[in-house]
């Protein structure tokens, strides 16, 4: 079965299954480990009671840690490295070529999120997911691809009101990301995407098409 690029990296929430001989299981999870570029490198996938879930990438040298990078919501992006000096959007270029490797070997399991709302504009597909934080708080994580579906930048409006607090990745100009952010929310809304809560965040609410969507997205 052939799968669009966009299934591959910015749709595509990844949850590494256990059960073939590409994983070790371990205590919390599971372990993936690739080749990418002639080096060796894991994403170990972690869940804990609450259901709370992550991907860790990892590179090592002899044993010793080289990198260590996150991605918190297991939703097939890098949010940050953790240890080592590569940059995030270097780490996501990894992490995509493990996703696509897993993907082939049928290895994964696709958990789908609906608080996500996806447009292209100009040279840019943006893309905005609303994220629980604690009860009754959410935060917009605020992404942006070209038009390849290659990753740009990574920016989190911390309290969905409509305004980018900070970047994870990206070398765009803050008044442009806020620029193309604040469309994104307008078409959202314009489309009966976007919802306001009694706490007056602006979030994306859940798309009850999404899997007939993605379903379309096969060739």
């Amino acid at each position: 079965m052939k799968y669009s690029k966009k299934i591959l990296y910015p749709l595509l929430i990844l949850f590494f299954a256990a059960g073939c001989s590409l994983f070790r299981t371990q205590p919390a999870g599971t372990l993936f480990t690739f080749t990418y570029e002639g080096k060796t490198y894991e994403i170990a996938g972690y869940s804990n009671e609450s259901g709370e879930s992550l991907n860790y990438l990892t590179f090592r040298d002899n044993g010793d840690v080289v990198f260590r990078a996150v991605d918190r919501n297991q939703s097939g992006l890098i949010d940050q490295v953790i240890h080592g000096s590569i940059s995030v959007l270097e780490a996501n270029e990894i992490y995509r070529a493990g996703i696509q490797l897993a993907l082939e070997n049928d290895q994964f399991k696709r958990i789908d999120r609906n608080r996500i709302f996806e447009q292209e504009y100009g040279d840019y597909q943006l893309m905005v997911e609303s994220y629980l934080k604690k009860e009754d708080q959410f935060h917009n994580r605020f992404v942006l691809f070209n038009l390849n579906w290659d990753l740009v930048g990574i920016y989190w409006d911390e309290d969905s009101d409509g305004t980018i607090d900070r970047k994870d990745a990206g070398d765009l100009d803050m008044e442009l990301v806020q620029e193309l952010y604040s469309i994104a929310i307008s078409s959202a809304d314009k489309q009966k995407r976007l919802e306001k809560t009694d706490n007056d965040q602006l979030i994306i609410n859940a798309n009850t098409k999404r899997q007939r969507e993605l379903a379309g997205s096969y060739d």
